[in-house]
This record gives structure tokens, C-alpha cells and sequence, in this order.
């Protein structure tokens, strides 16, 4: 929809690198301020205005390189290209992962938090492995007939899971914000 009929590979590939520059920086933010502000307010405002500069760099940095990608691509082998470009979006979320699983942490909340980043990259292996596919055309007309519905159970199912999980269920709720609220009304 953002793209509209344009959209292609290249930027299926910035926006994956984008999501896999953001999220690992906007967790390690978040870290540093709720580990050194003592002021929820001051530190969510921090967060919101470095988190902002975050993202933005982070897209600069994503629309850049898909066009060297692009150009060494056309000039080079396109798997050496796709296989860089998943080191890239996925290394730093399992270096986080990793910190953060190493960390001396050790409530519920730390490991729901873990699991989100590795669920993550699983996403980002599976949008990249789906953004390589050329499908031929009958696939392609059954893919745009069950796909929203294929997409709809996997979502309502996975929606379920997290309301009836007592861990991730608490996690959510305890971390405040817009999902402790909706989670929290729904679940009543």
C-alpha cells in the first residue's frame, strides 16, 4: 500500500534492513535509558526524540545501501548481494538477542523479551526467503485467493497464544504502553 504497484525486491530488501538496523538500536536505547533515568517522563521523552533519530538514520542508512546492493548486483552475483544482505538485517537483532539472553536478567519479562528478537529474526529469514520466490502465475492467483485468510488464522492464532500465555500475557502488561492497555481491556 505505501508503494503501491511499484514495490519489487530491493524494497522488500530496504525495508527488512531497516527493520533489522532499528530494532536492535531502539532495544539497546531503551536499555540504557530505563537503566540510567530515574524519571519515567524525561526518559520516555529521551527515548522518543533519540528513537526518532534512530529510525531516520536507520532509513538512510537502509535506502543506501540497497543501492550499492543494487549495483554490485547488476555487476556481480545476486547471492553473494542477498546473502549480505540478511548478515545485515538479521546480525545485529541476534547480537542483541544474545547480549540480552547472556545478561544477568532473569524474570519472565527478559526472556519474553529474548524470544520477541529471536521471533523477529525468524520474520525477517521468512520475508527475505518469500521476497526471493518467483512463483509462477497459478500460484501466484492461488496465493491472492487464500492468503489473506491463511494470513488471518495465523494472525488470530498467534493473538490467542499471547492472551492466554501467563509469561508473555505479564510481560506485556507489566511493560505498560498501548499492548499492556489492549491486552490488558481484552482480557477481562
Amino acid at each position: 500500500m505505501l508503494t503501491g504497484n511499484r514495490a519489487g525486491r530491493s524494497t522488500a530488501a530496504g525495508l527488512a534492513l531497516w527493520v533489522g538496523l532499528t530494532s536492535p538500536l531502539l532495544v539497546v536505547l531503551g536499555t540504557v535509558l530505563k537503566a540510567g533515568t530515574n524519571h519515567r517522563g524525561i526518559g520516555g521523552a529521551t527515548f522518543g526524540v533519540l528513537a526518532l533519530a534512530v529510525v531516520i538514520a536507520s532509513a538512510v542508512i537502509a535506502y543506501r545501501f540497497v543501492r550499492i546492493a543494487r549495483s554490485l548486483a547488476e555487476r556481480g552475483s545476486p547471492r553473494v548481494v542477498a546473502a549480505t544482505f540478511a548478515i545485515l538485517a538479521i546480525g545485529p537483532t541476534l547480537v542483541i538477542s544474545y547480549w540480552l539472553a547472556r545478561s544477568s536478567e532473569d524474570t519472565p519479562a527478559a526472556k519474553a523479551v529474548v524470544a520477541t528478537l529471536i521471533d523477529g529474526a525468524i520474520f525477517l529469514v521468512a520475508s527475505a526467503f518469500a521476497a526471493s520466490l518467483s512463483p509462477r502465475e497459478e500460484l501466484r492467483a492461488r496465493m491472492r485467493t487464500f492468503g489473506p485468510f491463511i494470513a488471518t488464522v495465523v494472525f488470530a492464532a498467534g493473538f490467542a497464544w499471547v492472551m492466554t500465555s501467563s509469561t508473555l500475557g505479564g510481560a506485556i502488561r507489566s511493560g505498560g504502553g498501548l499492548a499492556a492497555a489492549l491486552i490488558g481491556g481484552l482480557g477481562r
